[in-house]
């Protein structure tokens, strides 16, 4: 049972924003499964009504599944959604992890697990710092529009190089995470990573904070931890999985 619940979730994200609609060969190639299953599959989903047949014989996703998504929308806040890694985050580092969203040309924190230490960065809910500087503000501004970054450096009043900061965001980009070490407070660390939402932009982002004492021994180890948690609450926030498998037959 298991098995089919993962082909039939293959098939529904094989659809995307530049190929809403696909025909039956394409769909079967996508989600790596022979056209007799994809057929049967997409069959059912047809019946039930989350899947329609065009009049070409191409398939696309049905305006039912609107519903649901209008559903957990409700249900769910980000926080909400986070929290859950966020607390595994904290315990596998022992480290403050935050949670911002994109406000403008800042960020504002909307939530936070603070470190067990008594020695810790602290941030708190609410807090709004500008986009530009830090781990947390370059990661959004990196994932974020041409216009953003120009907004960015003219409120700057010149105290941003924006060649620079441009070449810094591009390597965000590459590396999908950022990492700073004393930009914003002397003597602290930190790594941020993207939340994608359903749509693939990143109004949100996940940052793990430290002293650089104890932060930078354990810089890889922390990347890693922080880069599966990026993809896992941005999995709960309906993105596609850039490292999903193809299902085998």
């Amino acid at each position: 049972m298991t098995r089919v619940v993962e082909r039939v979730l293959a098939l529904m994200e094989c659809f995307d924003e530049e190929k809403p609609s696909l025909p039956l060969h394409e769909i079967a190639a996508r989600a790596g499964l022979p056209k007799a299953t994809a057929f049967r599959l997409l069959s059912t989903l047809v019946e039930t009504g989350y899947v329609l047949q065009l009049a070409n014989q191409d398939y696309c996703l049905s305006h039912k599944l609107m519903r649901l998504a209008a559903i957990a929308q409700r249900t769910f806040s980000i926080r909400d959604i986070a929290r859950a890694v966020m607390i595994e985050v904290v315990s596998a580092t022992g480290e403050t992890v935050d949670l911002s969203v994109l406000n403008g040309t800042n960020r504002v924190c909307v939530d936070v697990l603070e470190s067990p230490h008594p020695l810790k960065s602290i941030i708190r809910p609410g807090e709004t710092v500008a986009l530009g500087r830090g781990a947390s503000g370059k990661l959004l501004l990196a994932y974020n529009e041409d216009a953003l970054l120009d907004r960015v450096i003219a409120e700057s009043a010149g105290s941003l190089d924006k060649a620079a900061l441009a070449r810094n965001l591009r390597s965000i980009r590459k590396q999908g995470f950022a990492h700073s070490r004393g930009e914003r407070v002397e003597g602290a660390e930190a790594i941020s990573v993207p939340l994608r939402d359903h749509t693939g932009q990143v109004p949100s982002c996940l940052t793990l904070t430290g002293p650089s004492f104890r932060f930078s021994s354990k810089l890889q180890r922390f990347t890693e931890i922080m880069i599966d948690a990026g993809r896992r609450i941005s999995l709960r926030l309906g993105a596609a999985d850039p490292q999903a498998n193809t299902h085998a037959a």
